[in-house]
């Protein structure tokens, strides 16, 4: 628990730093492209920086470390991309003005495109150079001192799911966050998901190293979370962004005939739902199919954020609440009579064997013990050298001149139904 307070502490840290810096862009240098090139930018290496904050947390399994790094990506890239700019830009400068010759710059939705535009083409294009992995393959590995080092150059370079799974969840997110002002950001966002996908597809198949199978995690956690809360988001924001219109702060008063102040913004006078009842007597700015349309979208808003917390009440709070009283649990699956050793040699299925992953090295460390294992356990196979080269404790057999098992490592066994012949007892 108080390693998850910390990172998550220092996540809000640097959520923080990155909205100030912002402000700080926006007030000095309105209307330019300092404030896209620092969100790109910070879009681009929050992933290393979560992955950093991230290794100080301790997770039994891969699923749980991608679900906590998604979690992390995903708040700061939402928060950088869609919520900053909204909360920092005046509620006059939502939407571009005219002045007679040109748009003014110095508005929200000008500041958005950069962004959506930077998620088409800049962080694809990243992607496809693979500066690193041109970089090993071309330069460190015709300098390698052996085989193996040279081979190490040649894996791929390493992707985390969890980043691009918050690729696509940022895009939609923005889409729907702006579309009621800019609805044409639904197209872009559509054209950027398209070439996240074919850019995608051939880093996987072309550039990148093997992931670890983490199973259906990530998709449940985008499914159940971040794809229902963008939907929520896209619901509350556009009845605010209806509600606001034309955004210039100035009502015509029906008695003297003249135009007064009004505060039209009632995203930051925390009105919940943005209905025209609650605009101020004798300030009504709204016209009456604006007025209905708002009132269309502020009562479908309440009716959803209504359901979202009864469906964490039911799903999440009222579960966590009963199993402090009583057990919960419910076996996932069902027996399909099938032995496990029918499957293991079709690679679907692995076991649990320790490994450490290092770079330099072509394959992974193995940190146990294989005599008494099948060699489908393991998930991978060297086809030249078998797993000798690469068995740590074989290495410390040789080292300490015995059997170090009791002391180092792990014990790893199998009772098949029939004997096998093991790869590993041929070394």
């Amino acid at each position: 628990a108080v390693q998850y307070v910390g990172t998550t502490i220092a996540l809000i840290v640097f959520i923080v730093w990155s909205g100030f810096f912002i402000y700080g862009l926006e007030s000095s240098f309105p209307g330019t492209f300092y404030t896209p090139l620092f969100i790109t930018i910070t879009n681009i290496l929050v992933p290393k920086i979560c992955d950093f904050i991230n290794a100080f947390e301790s997770h039994s399994t891969e699923g749980s470390r991608q679900s906590s790094l998604y979690i992390k990506i995903a708040l700061f890239r939402w928060f950088n991309s869609a919520i900053c700019l909204s909360i920092i830009m005046g509620f006059i400068e939502s939407i571009s003005i005219e002045d007679g010759q040109e748009e003014t710059k110095d508005s929200l939705t000008y500041s958005v495109y950069p962004i959506i535009f930077a998620e088409m083409f800049t962080i694809p294009l990243i992607k496809l150079l693979d500066i690193m992995g041109n970089i090993r393959k071309h330069i460190l590995a015709p300098r390698a001192r052996d085989q193996d080092t040279m081979n190490a150059c040649f894996i791929g370079g390493r992707f985390e799911l969890a980043e691009r799974y918050t690729d696509a969840t940022k895009v939609l997110f923005v889409a729907l966050f702006y579309s009621a002002i800019l609805p044409e950001s639904l197209f872009l966002g559509a054209a950027a998901l398209l070439i996240h996908f074919i850019i995608g597809k051939f880093c996987l198949l072309r550039l990148w190293r093997p992931s670890a199978d983490i199973g259906p995690v990530l998709a449940r956690l985008s499914r159940n979370y971040f794809f229902s809360v963008s939907l929520v988001t896209h619901v509350v924001m556009s009845a605010y962004w209806w509600s606001g219109y034309p955004y210039d702060k100035v009502c015509l008063n029906e008695e003297t005939g003249q135009y007064d102040y009004c505060d039209q913004d009632m995203f930051r006078a925390a009105i919940f739902p943005p209905l025209p009842r609650f605009q101020p007597e004798g300030g009504e700015w709204m016209t009456s199919s604006q007025a209905t349309l708002t009132s269309l979208y502020g009562w479908t808003s309440l009716v959803i954020v209504i359901f979202a917390a009864l469906v964490v009440l039911k799903e999440y709070i009222f579960p966590l609440i009963e199993q402090l009283f009583c057990s919960t649990y419910e076996p996932d699956g069902k027996d399909q009579g099938i032995d496990f050793t029918d499957v293991q040699h079709l690679h679907e299925i692995m076991g649990y064997v320790p490994q450490v992953r290092e770079g330099g090295f072509s394959h992974p460390l193995i940190a146990c013990d294989l005599r008494d294992i099948h060699d489908d356990l393991v998930g991978w196979k060297d086809q030249f050298q078998g797993f000798k080269p690469h068995s740590l404790y074989l290495d410390a057999c040789s080292i300490i001149k015995g059997d170090p098992v009791n002391q180092a490592f792990s014990v790893m066994k199998t009772w098949p139904k029939e004997p096998v012949k093991l790869e590993m007892s041929s070394h």
